[in-house]
Parts: structure tokens; sequence; C-alpha cells
């Protein structure tokens, strides 16, 4: 995934959207990998948003990413 972002920042894609509707868990090491895409994008004047973050209780950090990550509902939002 991190490889993807790369190849996508180096070709000046400045917006990444993330559907996160199916995730049932994520731990730190993921919220991680998450903040390292968001830290690419910023560094290179672009976004990334996270589209249909489910509540569930467990994704760890759920209030800490809803502050972190610009959070929407669908595709519309960001364009």
């Amino acid at each position: 995934m991190v490889g993807a972002v790369n190849d996508a920042v180096g070709h000046k894609v400045l917006t990444c959207i993330i559907d996160i509707s199916e995730l049932r868990y994520i731990n730190s090491s993921g919220i991680g990998v998450l903040i390292t895409i968001l830290t690419k994008f910023r560094n290179k004047g672009g976004e990334v948003y996270l589209m249909k973050l489910p509540r569930r209780k467990e994704i760890a950090g759920y209030h800490q990413v809803k502050c972190i990550f610009q959070v929407v509902q669908s595709e519309e939002e960001v364009i």
C-alpha cells in the first residue's frame, strides 16, 4: 500500500480517498500506516480522506482518527 502511495505522490496525485467501510479491526500499527500515507500526501500539499469510517469499538483510537484525518461519507464530498 505504501508503495502505491509513493507512486501516486511521485506522479503528483494530491488527493487520496481510502474507503474503510468494511474495516472490522485496526490496531496502532494499522493507524501508523495510515499516518505515514497522510504525511506523504500532506508533505506534497495533498490530503487523505477516510471514507465511511465505521463506528466500532474495535477501531483503536477511533476519536483520534477523526481528529487527524478528514472523514467523509462519499467521494462527492471531496470533489
